[in-house]
């Protein structure tokens, strides 16, 4: 049977506290086999951690999914053998080491973290004994705000341990720290679909490995709040070159701290582009006929900005502006804006839109769909 039992503690009442773990106790009697539990508990005391341990504990060696969330991890070890699908996360600097994993049979591993180090072999161990760590069956990996992977052996930091992905197809990656030895044996896996969100010159380092045999890659960069719009603008075309040939390329851009420079930015290779914040709305749509394969664009231009006058404005004279039709072959416009002016401005420039850009097929606004080719009449 699958079973999927669910605690939260989000208060100190005593009496509360005892009855969630008389209810786990409970379960843990009266069910012999269970295929999945999930955990979210905020209550970090001695009794409550140690009850559900001992939960998954009992059912550890048959569980096919296990999802924990919590402030610290279990002090006393665990160990999954049979683990198809994980999702780990401590929202603290708690050092993960108590977890065991037997790699074979995992499909699904999602870490969320902070500032933590993670040892490959201390938690996967290695094949036969050695320094190598096989995944055979991992399809899909997401880490998340990882400071640092340390894939050392044992005692020695000079000799890495080895990995291998080869049934890899998604990856994500965020806020973390890859070293380039497992960067490069994740990318050399066949993995088709990276999601890369980081400080643009970790992204970048990490395409210069190699990204060329992706089938899609979705990045979001963020800058240094001393990074001039330049430097900003500049490093993004320099990534922009380095993804090229992969066929479907997704940049989310918050223009916050940093505003890019659209007038400076060669991203002809770009397919989907979503911009929040700060958005030059002038300068970003002036851009699309740099981006000859864009065919998304978001724009999320209620951001951090004043009353909307400016933006109703800009849209009300769209059509005085913009003479002739963009050369683009933009597809899908999405615009989230929630200010009164510019979504009335919007909603009466919805013509005009259609024929800046010849190729659309839909316009939504704040998840409305306002125009749908397939829908004229």
């Amino acid at each position: 049977c699958l079973v999927h039992a669910i605690t939260k503690e989000f208060v100190e009442d005593k009496d509360v506290q005892t009855a969630a773990i008389q209810a786990i106790s409970l379960f843990a009697q009266r069910f012999s086999r269970v295929n999945e539990i999930g955990l979210c508990f905020f209550d970090t005391s001695g009794k409550m951690v140690s009850t559900l341990h001992a939960l998954c504990s009992q059912f550890a060696d048959e569980l096919r999914a296990f999802s924990y969330r919590s402030r610290v991890y279990f002090r006393q070890p665990l160990k999954f053998t049979r683990a198809e699908r994980l999702h780990i996360r401590v929202d603290s600097n708690d050092q993960l080491q108590t977890l065991a994993v037997d790699p074979r049979e995992l499909r699904y591993f999602k870490l969320q973290m902070v500032f933590h180090r993670l040892d490959w072999l201390q938690v996967f161990g290695g094949n036969n004994g050695t320094s190598t760590v096989v995944f055979p069956n991992l399809e899909e990996l997401d880490i998340w705000a990882v400071s640092y992977f340390q894939g050392r052996f044992g005692r020695n930091p000079q000799m890495p341990c080895t990995l291998s992905f080869p049934r890899l197809r998604t990856l994500a990656v965020s806020s973390a720290h890859l070293e380039d030895h497992v960067a490069r044996a994740l990318l050399q896996s066949p993995v088709a679909h990276l999601r890369l969100s980081s400080l643009i010159d970790e992204i970048i380092r990490i395409s210069r490995l190699g990204v060329s045999k992706l089938t899609s890659l979705s990045v979001r960069p963020s800058f240094e709040y001393t990074e001039t719009s330049q430097s900003a603008t500049e490093k993004v075309n320099q990534l922009m070159r380095l993804v090229q040939g992969i066929p479907y390329v997704r940049m989310q851009l918050d223009t916050r701290p940093t505003q890019c420079d659209f007038g400076s930015a060669r991203w002809p290779h770009l397919t989907h582009l979503q911009c929040s914040g700060i958005v030059e709305l002038d300068k970003v749509l002036a851009n699309v006929e740099k981006m000859p394969d864009l065919v998304c664009l978001e724009l999320m231009v209620g951001a951090w900005r004043g009353d909307g006058t400016n933006e109703g404005l800009f849209f009300k004279t769209m059509g005085l502006k913009y003479t002739a039709p963009f050369v683009s072959r933009l597809e899908y416009l999405r615009i989230a804006e929630h200010r009164l002016v510019v979504d009335r401005a919007i909603r009466s420039a919805k013509d005009t839109i259609r024929e800046l850009f010849p190729c659309l097929k839909s316009i939504v606004l704040n998840d409305e769909v306002l125009w749908n080719k397939h829908e004229r009449a």
